[in-house]
């Protein structure tokens, strides 16, 4: 399960019409459970209820036919948070609280939550996490960054820059806070994908206009890390970098107390883990620099390193140190 991937959504199992979006980014609920994030208009001012996950092979990103039948074959989950304008779905105003996001709790455990959006060249196996990008980092889009999109209905299209940023935009009757992007490509059913800068997440696709003579295509993302704040606890899954150790070279010889230090993505928790010893958070700054002092004692020290960040957790990385004892004295 992937970020731009299709999904269809209705009222309930039995009906027969519905709603067809994109997923945005795989998510944790509050409680660290499986959720992936959408907007919030996907819902139809939630008399949309339930939600199932539709076939790459037959999505329009991938046929080109924008007209073919939607074709959900495996259950997603039900909403557990969607706003459309006001806290009520209402119009909305001109201020942060007006956006356009949902979340999906997801109630199918057959399925394995992927911080990575698809780049779709891979439908055709029904498999969209085979190639596409891995998510590390939430972040605001950036003026003049190229940008991103990822749905079921275009697939991957990008833009040589973000156009407008902390705005507003009237998307069928409600004001949602954002930024826009000229020349970049969305049709319908592409609502909720992902959009990203390199391998940040910074909205989902919340409104837009095709291009005209005149004028190029035009896509409106709902900020997501705005967003996220009001939907009660719900957070992004990212794809973390294990701690790299810069002090010292693997299996080298150091001093006791010496200070070992590294790096780690910005904004992450390092914890380390002794062998045979309990484990604790090195000191880490906010470009992600660890460090905490070894042994006095000589030894060998081997110690594993991960990174955290929230619910996500990155892989272990080993280090093994000989300590030879405390530094000498200067005298």
């Amino acid at each position: 399960m992937v970020g731009g991937a299709g999904y269809f959504t209705a009222p309930g199992s039995t009906s027969t019409t519905g709603d067809a979006c994109s997923v945005g980014f795989t998510a944790y609920t509050p409680t660290g459970g499986p959720a992936v994030i959408s907007a919030g208009h996907c819902t139809n001012l939630f008399q949309n209820k339930e939600v199932w996950l539709t076939l790459p092979s037959g999505d329009s990103a991938y046929t080109g036919n924008l007209r073919g039948p939607v074709e959900p074959y495996a259950v997603l989950g039900t909403y557990g948070f969607s706003r459309f304008g006001s806290p009520s779905d209402g119009i909305g105003s001109e201020t942060k609280s007006s956006i356009d996001i949902s979340v999906v709790n997801v109630t199918n455990n057959a399925l394995t939550l992927e911080p990575f959006v698809t780049n779709w060249s891979t439908a055709g196996q029904n498999n969209l996490s085979l190639a596409g990008t891995h998510i590390t980092a939430l972040g605001e889009a950036q003026v003049g960054r190229p940008i991103s999109k990822s749905g079921r209905s275009s697939g991957l299209t990008g833009a040589s820059a973000v156009t407008y940023v902390d705005g507003w935009a009237n998307v069928s009757g409600h004001i949602v806070y954002g930024f826009g992007v000229e020349g970049l490509k969305s049709i319908p059913g592409d609502s909720g994908g992902a959009m990203f800068q390199g391998t940040t997440a910074v909205g989902v696709v919340s409104g837009g206009a095709a291009a005209t003579l005149t004028s190029p295509s035009f896509v409106w993302g709902s900020d997501l890390s705005n967003a996220l704040q009001y939907t009660g606890g719900y957070t992004l899954r990212l794809a973390l970098s294990a701690p790299v150790m810069t002090s010292f070279a693997n299996h080298a010889q150091i001093n006791g107390g010496a200070t070992i230090s590294g790096t780690a993505p910005a904004g992450s928790k390092v914890v380390v883990t002794p062998s045979g010893h309990a484990a604790f958070s090195a000191t880490t700054n906010s470009q992600g620099v660890w460090s905490f002092a070894a042994p006095q004692t000589p030894q060998t020290y081997t110690f594993g390193v991960h990174t955290e960040n929230g619910f996500n957790k990155s892989s272990v990385t080993t280090y093994s140190l000989t300590v030879a004892g405390p530094a000498a004295p200067v005298t």
